[in-house]
């Protein structure tokens, strides 16, 4: 049995990267689909529109600095990853899975300065024996090629991330429109 972890290559990440970013597309295509359903007239768009800035665009702005902590603190990958086989993981000697905090501060602090370098910080990890993008080292993370979750759980995660987020756009809309009606 080979005990040596197996990290996970650039383009695998990448791969997983662009699919998350897919299911935050769909969730909020979903949610401004049901949003607009429930618009009581055409010709209050306008007004809805200035509405669903303010309730639409800060809850996506929330999603994207609390997806990917909520995840990889719980089950340590994204939906993404979880189809590609990745798992983030603390680099120590039993890759033990990160805190919602440390997630968090991965995420929100560490991958904007890998954002910053305009990818330089990731596409260099593909030199390094750890594969570790900048984000990684100043978090403390690895991510590693994993066989565990698979394209079962990350469709799964993806319909109920798309279940709740469509229900409580649903919801508000539904709400909102009683107040113009």
């Amino acid at each position: 049995m080979n005990s040596t972890p197996q990290y996970a290559p650039v383009e695998t990440r990448i791969t997983a990267w662009l699919l998350d970013t897919l299911f935050i597309f769909l969730v909020d295509a979903v949610a401004l689909w049901l949003w607009m359903q429930s618009a009581p007239t055409p010709e209050s768009f306008v007004v809805w529109g200035v509405v669903m800035v303010l309730l639409f665009m800060f809850p996506l702005l929330l999603l994207g600095y609390l997806y990917e902590p909520f995840f990889l603190s719980r089950f340590g990958a994204t939906p993404g990853k979880m189809l590609v086989g990745l798992r983030v993981v603390k680099d120590d000697a039993k890759h033990t899975l990160l805190s919602f905090q440390d997630a968090f501060f991965r995420t929100a602090f560490c991958k904007t300065i890998t954002a910053g370098s305009f990818g330089f910080g990731l596409f260099r990890a593909s030199k390094y024996e750890k594969k570790q993008a900048w984000h990684d080292e100043m978090a403390g993370t690895v991510v590693l090629q994993s066989r565990e979750g698979g394209i079962l759980a990350g469709l799964i995660a993806l319909c109920v991330m798309l279940l709740i987020a469509g229900y409580c756009y649903y919801t508000v809309g539904v709400y909102v429109a009683g107040l113009f009606t």
